[in-house]
């Protein structure tokens, strides 16, 4: 039997003969009364068993502990060892079906026993196919993605389990993109308040391997409706750092063309204007598993701007940073700077790698820097706040962003005194980037008269 549920079956056979002897009793206290099948709902997760401070690992002070305490006590997980969970584990496809069956199981019966045999997760895969739950996977045995658990999960139970909470529309969330194979399943789950973002702006870090403590926190709020929140996502998109139904992506941009930036959407920005009182703060998304800035966020005010030079970023190496030179072609003659995607000058963030990515001299001089004086002169001058948002575009798997889309708006007089949504293009004129790895050449037909 496999370590997570070597106790399951006795749990279930008690759950069982607790159901049992009750629909016995009732049939006995009323002669030939006909017994009804059992109603599914959510109600059906029961306490079956205490949880004592079972895992040496999992502390009250920890984020986790109330899933994790809450799933134990609805049999739903187990523990790595007798006094452990592994919070920090990750969690298998093998698992996460199985997690996903006994959802369905104990939804609709009241009890998720399950017989295992070799391998172990063999009747899982069975009870999964055969209930319309989504299992097909090749690997059962390698660690699953948020996105293949998020994939898993929403099939789990029926749609009228997982009521929205929210209006959430596609493309809110800015690192789901649109037309995955999971972008609904997220969705559906955000929508539900069982997943609440892992960053500022609500990211999903779909590719990154789930750990046993998150998948804990998501069964628990699937099992549960009055562990569910919006609370977060909600503040989130009153204070515009949610992208509004709006996806990064280079498709529909045009090619360079001689000019460092394109207009996006007209040069209307997607933001909605918050309500109610007006303050400062600055946001930065965490990197993603190649190490890539994701992208900042800030209510710009003179209370964040800085009162002292800028210090040292020579410390930090952002993605596809080479230390390269063409002197006479270049002004400064190197051709990468590290860029920062929201300035020093904004909110006084200086060597933060989630704000640094490498750019180049033009990036940085002939675009960023002309959007970067307009948004600190008119800070300055009216003492007004600006919506500042700044994201990079990478394609594919690549280390150095073909561009940043950047985007501002004046919010005490409506976007009157400050309003942009741009394109900036990472490139270099005269020079040809290899954007996969940052390396570079001279552009031999290239002629600063063209």
């Amino acid at each position: 039997m496999h370590h997570c549920d070597t106790i399951y079956q006795d749990i279930n056979m008690k759950r069982s003969a607790a159901v049992l002897l009750c629909i016995i009793l009732f049939a006995a206290s009323f002669g030939n009364t006909e017994v009804h099948a059992f109603t599914p709902g959510l109600e059906n997760f029961i306490f079956v068993r205490s949880y004592d401070e079972r895992f040496a690992d999992v502390s009250e002070n920890d984020w986790f502990y109330s899933p994790v305490a809450f799933a134990y006590r609805t049999g739903l997980v187990s523990g790595s060892g007798p006094s452990s969970f592994s919070p920090g584990g990750n969690v298998t496809i093998a698992e996460s079906v199985a997690f996903a069956c006994r959802l369905e199981k104990i939804y609709n019966t009241g009890w998720g026993a399950f017989e295992e045999g070799t391998p172990w997760y063999e009747v899982y895969v069975r009870y999964a196919a055969d209930h319309g739950i989504k299992c097909s996977f090749e690997d059962f045995s390698r660690p699953a993605s948020r996105a293949e658990f998020a994939y898993i999960m929403s099939s789990a139970l029926p749609s009228e389990a997982f009521a929205p909470l929210m209006d959430l529309p596609y493309g809110s969330i800015y690192d789901i993109p649109a037309g995955s194979y999971y972008e609904a399943d997220a969705y559906k789950l955000y929508r539900a308040g069982i997943l609440e973002g892992s960053d500022d702006r609500g990211g999903f870090y779909p590719d990154s391997f789930i750990k046993r403590s998150e998948a804990a926190a998501v069964i628990s709020r699937i099992a549960s409706v009055d562990l569910r929140s919006v609370a977060k996502l909600q503040y989130y998109a009153r204070e515009g750092r949610l992208d509004s139904g709006r996806s990064y992506s280079l498709s529909g941009l045009p090619e360079y063309a001689g000019f460092p930036y394109v207009f996006v959407n007209g040069n209307v920005p997607s933001f909605d204007l918050p309500s109610g009182d007006v303050y400062s703060w600055e946001s930065y998304g965490a990197l993603d598993e190649l190490g890539r800035c994701t992208g900042a966020s800030a209510c710009v005010g003179k209370d964040l701007m800085p009162s002292q030079p800028r210090g040292s970023i020579g410390m930090v190496r952002p993605t596809g940073w080479q230390t390269v030179r063409y002197d006479g072609l270049i002004d400064g003659n190197y051709l990468y700077n590290r860029c920062h995607l929201i300035a020093y000058q904004l909110t006084g963030e200086n060597a933060n790698e989630r704000n640094l990515i490498t750019g180049t001299r033009y990036l940085n001089i002939n675009g960023m820097q002309i959007f970067e004086e307009k948004v600190a002169s008119y800070v300055k001058a009216t003492g007004n706040h600006v919506l500042y948002r700044s994201v990079p575009v990478f394609a594919g798997n690549e280390l150095v962003a073909r561009g940043v889309h950047l985007e501002g708006l004046s919010i005490e007089d409506g976007g009157s005194g400050l309003c942009f949504n741009v394109f900036l293009f990472n490139v270099q004129p005269g020079i040809e980037i290899d954007y996969k790895d940052g390396t570079s050449s001279k552009d031999e037909g290239y002629s600063p008269s063209k």
